[in-house]
Formats: C-alpha cells, sequence, structure tokens
C-alpha cells in the first residue's frame, strides 16, 4: 500500500527540504559551496531556492528521479519537495 501523500501546509524547508539537501546533496563533489554542481550549492537556503525557481530540482530530482546518484529520495522525500516547490520555494 503506497504512503499517503504529505500535507503540503506542512512541508517547510527548515523541518523537510533543508535536512533533505544536507543528507543527499551537500557533500563535496556534489552541492557543496567548492563545487557546486549544476551551478548549485545546496548549503543555504538562497541556492536550493535558485535551483528550485530554475527547474533544476524539479526537472532532475522529481520528474527524472536522477539525483541525487549516490541514493534515490524516497517518494514521500519526493512528494515533499513537489509541495515546496509547488507551494513557492518559501524560506519556512
Amino acid at each position: 500500500m503506497p504512503l499517503p501523500k504529505p500535507s503540503c501546509d506542512t512541508v517547510t524547508y527548515t523541518k523537510h527540504i533543508s535536512k533533505m539537501m544536507n543528507t543527499y546533496c551537500n557533500m563535496a563533489g556534489c552541492h557543496d559551496n567548492q563545487t557546486k554542481a549544476g551551478g548549485h550549492p545546496f548549503l543555504t537556503y538562497e541556492g536550493v531556492k535558485d535551483a528550485a525557481d530554475e527547474g533544476h530540482l524539479k526537472e532532475r530530482v522529481i520528474e527524472k528521479k536522477n539525483m541525487p546518484p549516490s541514493k534515490k529520495l524516497t517518494q514521500l522525500e519526493l512528494d515533499q519537495l513537489d509541495c515546496w516547490i509547488k507551494q513557492g520555494a518559501k524560506n519556512n
């Protein structure tokens, strides 16, 4: 049975998205401030927001599911990221 989708009203950058980026993306050779893979450092809200605004997160992570390369996000995490983007990628 599939997990229920998260309520978009409860998804926040602080509680969900920043933790996701720190777990999967902010590492040497990827989206740290040195490497900035794809031009996007994900150590700050601004870096993640820029990637969301440019469609990078939607295309590469949610639609193509080819990021992160080392470990795929769960469906719940993908849904949370999608909610956050659809809600305007707020710094909340």
